[in-house]
């Protein structure tokens, strides 16, 4: 079993309890519940209420178990003791063509080294069972490479030389950014026209769902060049407050519908149109961050 399922295992059974199918409807309800999808079930992070008044106000709410996992990295991170060295294998190809040959290059890194931190976290988060968003751009083995030969060749190709220990850091703001998630649920990279919610009135028509990596984000961790690391943690109500950011129902929406499982389009909302506010539902919150929203808002309301 890989560490990745038994995450996904243990999660399913910590949120035990917590799912409920979702209600498709096509009225305008006067509150949305939204809810992070988990292997077992949604569950409720947070409400979008519309008024009276026209005012549209976000509210999060607690989720034990999500939130659990943010303060457990926490605690996890503050006992971690940094060690003296950590050792850094990165496989590298030979060249950038079709058919490349590949060799592992591992350096170690120390406390003084301008990775040393970003090898510390790697480390940690690998024996974990963490993602961080930010550390592929890391070159821990740094290399150059020379001009595509031949030119203007099909299979031109540029060689990898001068491969190095790493020492260079995006930390032009005075820290670099890295971003530990977790997977809750199986990740869908790679099937773009089958992440779908399907309409309920018509089964040609479904919200696009794509490139699911089935992750939440715990905590945004800076590294700073003077040693210190500094974390953010992240509960998933307040990530659904910042995710929403503020309604204006004088800016366009955009929604992407899928076709018959075959063609994905786009459709503008309108300002003052009698969808606006689901449009912004369904483009922002399902489209991009791939929240599941309750009542089910039916993309047919969205097509012409």
């Amino acid at each position: 079993m890989t560490r990745r399922s038994l995450l996904l295992g243990v999660l399913a059974t910590t949120l035990a309890g917590t799912a409920s199918s979702a209600p498709r409807s096509t009225a305008h309800p006067s509150v949305y519940t939204v809810r992070v999808k988990t292997t077992n079930g949604p569950v409720a992070v947070g409400e979008i209420a519309r008024g009276p008044d026209g005012k549209v106000v976000v509210r999060a709410l607690a989720a034990p178990a999500l939130d659990k996992l943010a303060d457990d990295f926490d605690a996890a991170w503050k006992a971690h003791v940094r060690p003296p060295s950590v050792a850094v294998t990165e496989n590298i190809a030979s060249d950038t063509g079709m058919r490349p040959s590949h060799k592992d290059y591992t350096f170690t890194f120390k406390p003084g080294d301008k990775l040393y931190l970003p090898a510390v976290i790697k480390q940690f988060a690998e024996a974990k069972g963490y993602e961080v968003l930010g550390m592929k751009s890391v070159r821990f083995v740094d290399y150059d490479m020379t001009k595509e030969y031949p030119p203007g060749a099909h299979d031109r190709a540029a060689q990898i030389i001068n491969i190095r220990k790493g020492t260079r850091l995006d930390d032009g703001g005075g820290y670099a950014s890295f971003f530990v998630q977790q997977v809750v649920r199986t990740p869908n990279h790679g099937t773009p026209m089958f992440v779908q919610r399907q309409s309920a009135t018509n089964p040609s028509l479904a919200v696009s769902q794509n490139y699911d990596d089935g992750t939440i984000t715990l905590a945004w961790m800076k590294v700073f060049a003077s040693g210190t690391v500094t974390v953010q943690t992240f509960h998933q109500g307040q990530q659904l407050v910042d995710h929403w950011g503020t309604y204006d129902p004088k800016r366009e929406e955009e929604v992407s519908i899928v076709h018959a499982a075959t063609t994905w389009k786009s459709y503008k909302v309108k300002p003052g149109t009698e969808w606006h506010l689901e449009g912004r539902l369904v483009g922002l919150l399902e489209n991009h961050y791939f929240y599941d929203v309750t009542p089910a808002i039916d993309p047919a309301v969205f097509v012409p």
